[in-house]
C-alpha cells in the first residue's frame, strides 16, 4: 500500500500532467468553436473532480495525525490543483474581454446570452484564483522563494482577478483591493528576500493593474456606455457541502488524463476534514455540479459561435 507521501507526489505528477493537457488542448492561436471549447472543458473539470477526490482522501489521512497547520505537500499539490483551474478558464474571461472591447462604445446585443452559459466556469475560475492568494497569505505559509511555482501561482492569480474585477466590478465576491494587496504582500516577500524575477512580475502586474483600471473607467462613462447594460453581477455559488452518506471509494486509475466521463462517488468527511476543504477550495462535489449543469452544448443554440483569441498570443 502506497504512503501518503508516495500518494501525494504521484497526485502532483498527475496534475502537472493535467496542467500540460490544458495548455495544449485549451490554448490555441486559430478560431475556437465555443462548442467544442466547452466540451473540452467540461472533460477537463470532470478530471479535476476525480483529483479533488483524491486530495479530499489524503486529507482525511494526513488529518488523522495533524491538525490545523496544512502540510506543504498537500499545499503544494492544492496549488498546482487551482492553478489548473484558473488556467482552463481564463479563456472565457479573455473571450468576454474581447466582446467588449471589440463592440467598445456600440453595445453588445447578445452579452448577457454570451454570459449566461459560462458564469458558473468563470466563477470557478475566480474562486480557484481567490484562494490561491488566500493560500499563499497564510501566517504559516512558507513562500519558495526561489523556485517559480509560488511566483507564478500568485502572479497568475493576481492577473485572473485584475481581469474579473474589471469585467465584473460590482461583483462583492471580488474585492480587488484586498487581492491586490495580498498579491502584492507575497511579490514583495519575494522581493526582500532576493528574487529579481518577482521584481518583474511586480512590474508587469503593476501596469496590467492601470490598464485595466482605464478599462474599467472608460466602459463606465456615460458618453461611451453601450447600448445594452453589460452582466455586471457575477454570483459565485459557495462550495456545496461535501457531508455525503456513501462509503465507497472512487476509482481513479484513468483519471491522469482527459477521458471520457466516469461516475465518480463522494467519501464521507468529517466535519474538521470538511471545514479544511473548504478553506482551501477543494470540493469534487463542485465540479461534478457543474459538469452536471454544462450538460451539451450546439454551436447553433450558442450567441458567439467560434472563440477568436488570437491576439492575445501576438
Amino acid at each position: 500500500m502506497a504512503s501518503p507521501q508516495d500518494t501525494t507526489l504521484g497526485l502532483r505528477v498527475k496534475l502537472s500532467h493535467l496542467l500540460s493537457s490544458i495548455i495544449n488542448t485549451v490554448y490555441k492561436s486559430e478560431k475556437t468553436a465555443l462548442g467544442k471549447f466547452l466540451e473540452e472543458t467540461k472533460s477537463i473539470l470532470h478530471t479535476l473532480a476525480g483529483h479533488a477526490q483524491e486530495i479530499e482522501k489524503i486529507t482525511r489521512v494526513k488529518f488523522q495525525n495533524s491538525v490545523d497547520t496544512m502540510p506543504k505537500g498537500t499545499r503544494d499539490i492544492t496549488l498546482l490543483y487551482h492553478q489548473c483551474v484558473v488556467i482552463a478558464t481564463r479563456p472565457l474571461l479573455l473571450s468576454a474581454l474581447k466582446q467588449q472591447l471589440d463592440h467598445f462604445g456600440r453595445g453588445l446585443p447578445d452579452m448577457e446570452g454570451f454570459m449566461a452559459p459560462l458564469i458558473p466556469l468563470m466563477s470557478t475560475g475566480i474562486k480557484s484564483a481567490v484562494k490561491t492568494l488566500q493560500i499563499l497569505s497564510g501566517e504559516d505559509t512558507l513562500i519558495e522563494v526561489f523556485l517559480p511555482f509560488d511566483l507564478e501561482y500568485a502572479y497568475g492569480a493576481a492577473i485572473h482577478l485584475t481581469i474579473a474585477n474589471a469585467l465584473f466590478p460590482s461583483t462583492t465576491e471580488i474585492d480587488g483591493p484586498t487581492h491586490g494587496r495580498e498579491a502584492h504582500a507575497i511579490l514583495d516577500d519575494m522581493i526582500h528576500k532576493g528574487n529579481s524575477v518577482a521584481e518583474v512580475r511586480k512590474a508587469e502586474l503593476t501596469h496590467l493593474e492601470f490598464l485595466f483600471n482605464e478599462f474599467a473607467m472608460r466602459v463606465n462613462q456615460p458618453d461611451v456606455q453601450p447600448s445594452r447594460p453589460l452582466v455586471r453581477s457575477l454570483q459565485l455559488r459557495p462550495f456545496p457541502s461535501i457531508w455525503e452518506s456513501s462509503t465507497a471509494e472512487p476509482d481513479l486509475a484513468s483519471m491522469t488524463t482527459l477521458s471520457e466521463p466516469q461516475p465518480l462517488v463522494c467519501a464521507p468527511e468529517t466535519p474538521s476534514n470538511a471545514e479544511f476543504l473548504d478553506s482551501i477550495g477543494i470540493s469534487s462535489d463542485d465540479f461534478l455540479s457543474i459538469v452536471e449543469q454544462m450538460g451539451s452544448h450546439d454551436d447553433a443554440d450558442l450567441p458567439f459561435a467560434m472563440l477568436d483569441l488570437s491576439q492575445f498570443w501576438k
